[in-house]
């Protein structure tokens, strides 16, 4: 493990434990994992990290983190999250949030408005569509005799623009949704090898490529909540997404 292109850490060997050494953190086997020798408990360092390195901690299965290693991630902003081996987020921790409430009263107030909201939900949409449209142009590089690639592109770049002029939430989501099923029609003919990907599916994922797309998408949307959380904003306060219990909003 290259210890220069770390920025997120995930925990996932059962019993695993992230401790504190000296101003860096470690990850050791947990005392009931291993043989005892001597009369000794041998404790196994899986992995000794910089904190600087790190801008998050995952925690899945039954890993832990011990108070002191807490302490420093709190101390250096560096938020804790904890999982459940399917991927379902049980609980986050993070810094102080901002002592000022100016922030969430401003969002607060542009969540209200419908015509900023709306503004606002065109800008993530246009963005969400431009970076599928650059990931299949650089799938597209490697499969230069594929043509469907060029005709998703095309769409794609179609609807970019339909969501730039959408003069209500329901036809963003509409274009939002289309543009979606284009991503993963071009995404299925990405894949190599042993596994496949026919199309998306979840609640609950049918195979390795879609359960491997829902870890990955909780995992980035539990990301985006701590950031939000950490800068001050209310990531369960949407411009786009309705408020619903439990659901992190802003970072859909």
């Amino acid at each position: 493990m290259k210890e220069d292109i770390i920025s997120v850490l995930y925990v996932t060997e059962p019993g695993a434990v992230v401790r504190y050494k000296t101003g860096s953190l470690i990850v050791t086997r947990d005392e009931n994992c291993v043989m005892p020798q001597k009369g000794k408990v041998v404790r196994q360092t899986l992995l000794e990290i910089e904190p600087h390195l790190i801008e998050t901690i995952g925690l899945l299965r039954r890993s832990h983190i011990t108070a002191r290693a807490l302490r420093l991630c709190f101390e250096l902003g560096i938020p804790v999250f904890w999982m459940k081996g399917n991927g379902k987020l049980l609980g986050r921790l993070v810094p102080e949030l901002s002592r000022t409430a100016d922030l969430r009263l401003k969002q607060f107030r542009l969540c209200e408005n419908h015509t900023e909201s709306l503004d606002l939900g065109r800008l993530f949409i246009e963005a969400k569509i431009w970076n599928a449209t650059e990931f299949i142009s650089s799938i597209r590089s490697n499969r230069p005799g594929n043509q469907r690639f060029g005709k998703i592109i095309s769409k794609l770049n179609s609807l970019k623009s339909d969501s730039i002029s959408a003069d209500n939430r329901e036809v963003l989501f509409g274009i939002e949704g289309e543009a979606a099923h284009l991503y993963f029609q071009a995404l299925s003919m990405a894949f190599s090898g042993q596994i496949n990907f026919i199309k998306r599916q979840k609640r609950p994922p049918p195979d390795p490529a879609n359960a491997l797309l829902s870890f990955g998408y909780v995992i980035l949307t539990n990301k985006i909540s701590s950031y939000l959380e950490a800068r001050g904003f209310d990531p369960y306060l949407g411009v786009l997404h309705t408020v619903r219990s439990g659901r992190p909003s802003l970072a859909l």
